[in-house]
């Protein structure tokens, strides 16, 4: 039996569209399937949380959805397959499985596949790619008030420009391991379990989700004119040779704002702190894979 938790509004409206496609190419190859919607934020945990304690459950949405049920199922004997159809997807791309293609997802599935991989806590709290704060949270933020007619890449660029507009870079103290490796302002601080955050950007182009380890990338004191100029970068990783962006290995990790921040879990937002304590979880979540 698997059981599928879809989430009708990611990647806005695609997800729900795909739901008929799953549906049949289950029917098709004669394996027993549960289809469970969500309807409101977190729902997913609650579905992942109720089944059994060795189900399969098959994602389907963005990072968002893979999240929710991700936080329901770490260090458990469930199982958890992923159907990218979100606006990001960077888990996805972490474990290989592509976008834009459903039967591939689907037939990566049926193969059955499975593999151990790292999660992260950060003040108690599961992510499973990557959790940032600074221009990235802000980021984040600004996509979910979009407006609704732009899709994936156009809402990230109506994003990144909004964020631009109130630009500020703030102290922080970043440990790595005991060791202070950043004092100063910066722009952002993101926490990498896989290598893409926000469906383009190649922040840490080296991280494997299984290494055992975070990849901290730190961008110093970058100002508003810098910033269009680094972006195209990020997206290719070709970012890492500004000597203002820096890169540290390590599997506990203090961030210490001068100033209460939000900050951002697979583009999902957390609550504002001024002091962020990240670990990392080995082989703590069990996941279908090519």
């Amino acid at each position: 039996m698997y059981y599928l938790i879809a989430n009708p509004t990611a990647g806005r409206g695609r997800s729900k569209n795909s739901i008929p496609s799953v549906q049949e190419f289950f029917i098709k190859n004669n394996l027993e399937l549960k289809t469970f919607i969500t309807n409101a934020p977190k729902h997913a945990t609650e579905l992942a949380n109720s089944l059994e304690d060795n189900a399969t459950i098959i994602a389907l949405g963005g990072d968002g959805t893979v999240h929710e049920v991700a936080t329901a199922i770490v260090n458990t004997n469930k199982t958890m397959g992923i159907i990218p159809a979100g606006s990001g997807d960077d888990l996805a791309f972490a474990l290989d499985i592509p976008r834009n293609n459903i039967q591939a997802a689907l037939t990566i599935i049926k193969n059955n596949k499975s593999k151990f991989i790292d999660t992260g806590q950060v003040n108690g709290e599961t992510f499973v790619n990557s959790f940032g704060v600074g221009f990235d949270a802000d980021v984040a933020y600004n996509i979910v008030n979009a407006p609704k007619f732009l899709k994936e890449k156009s809402a990230y660029l109506y994003a990144i420009f909004a964020t631009l507009g109130k630009l500020k870079n703030i102290a922080v103290k970043v440990e790595v391991d005991d060791q202070v490796v950043f004092n100063d302002k910066s722009l952002l601080v993101s926490i990498q379990n896989g290598p893409r955050t926000g469906g383009s950007f190649l922040f840490a182009p080296e991280a494997k989700v299984d290494s055992g380890s975070f990849q901290v990338l730190i961008a110093a004191n970058i100002k508003r004119h810098e910033v269009p100029f680094i972006l195209p970068k990020l997206i290719n990783g070709k970012h890492l040779s500004n000597p203002k962006i820096s890169i540290y290995n390590g599997k506990n990790i203090s961030l210490s704002w001068q100033k209460e921040r939000p900050g951002h879990m697979e583009g999902e937002m957390f609550a504002a702190s001024s002091k962020f304590d990240i670990t990392i979880l080995p082989r703590s979540l069990k996941v279908i894979s090519p």
